[in-house]
């Protein structure tokens, strides 16, 4: 098997380094902006929350609501909820159901603080409960808006992890040829003298200084021979 030159080698490894840090960074990225952008959704669900619960406070009233029996489509109709993932609760009665919901329960039965997310007809779907009064409430917002930008994220992290490979090998190959190339240069010198042109001397390079002593100390050799 044939090894790798040294400016291979170090094409390489420029490449494998860069790899590794631009995708750390692109997923550190992508965290953050969905991070940001899910906050953003569980505010507007909140303020939403916030102005619908002042409407359930004039609704709050028993007599209002549909009765053990009756269907959760008896609520009046000018009540319901203007939001297209809702589901409302008076205790363990269903008061009314977003039909987006079908019969899926969005309201834990054991409360919690974090929101949670569902996938309703391929959508993914984030809820957070509220209650107010005796009826317990849960507002869901669609995040296709959210993973939309994260592809986009996604397109425009690998079009540019592509260009930086790119640079970034390149740079190695011409960096790792830069100090092999007196190197090069003397073994090419040495190669033209023959045994009858013993007489031939190679001049030194320029730098480094190490491969000034090499050319010296070769031309030594082939004084002496």
């Amino acid at each position: 098997m044939k090894r790798l030159t040294f400016r291979a080698r170090v094409a390489l490894w420029s490449v494998a380094v860069a790899t590794v840090a631009v995708t750390l960074f692109g997923a550190g990225a992508a965290w953050n902006l969905r991070r940001e952008l899910a906050e953003n959704v569980d505010q507007e669900i909140r303020d939403k929350a916030a102005a619908y619960g002042d409407e359930l406070d004039e609704l709050n009233e028993p007599q209002r609501a549909p009765g053990p029996g009756q269907d959760a489509s008896l609520f009046p109709a000018e009540d319901l909820p203007r939001f297209p993932y809702v589901e409302l609760r008076a205790g363990p009665r269903l008061l009314y159901r977003s039909p987006a919901l079908g019969k899926m329960e969005v309201i834990p039965t054991e409360p919690r603080k974090e929101p949670n997310e569902l996938v309703i007809q391929d959508h993914p779907v984030r809820f957070q409960v509220f209650r107010r009064g005796n009826i317990t409430f849960a507002l869901g917002q669609d995040l296709q808006a959210v993973n939309e930008a994260l592809e986009g994220l996604l397109r425009d992290y690998l079009i540019t992890l592509h260009l930086v490979v790119l640079a970034v090998g390149a740079g190695g190959w011409l960096i790792a040829g830069r100090p092999v190339a007196p190197s090069r240069t003397v073994i090419a010198q040495a190669e033209k003298i023959s045994a009858t042109g013993l007489h031939q001397r190679m001049p030194p390079p320029l730098a480094p200084v190490w491969h000034s002593r090499l050319t010296t100390v070769l031309n030594e050799r082939f004084r002496r021979l």
